[in-house]
């Protein structure tokens, strides 16, 4: 995994990608941890 030289990762599935609302939360959520 990429952790070990800092970085996180979020994994967005293509189906999620109909739902841009619920995709721009978790991306914000995301980016607070």
């Amino acid at each position: 995994t990429y952790k070990r030289y800092g970085y996180k990762t979020l994994i967005i599935w293509e189906h999620e990608l109909k739902n841009l609302d619920k995709v721009k939360t978790n991306i914000l959520k995301f980016n607070k941890k």
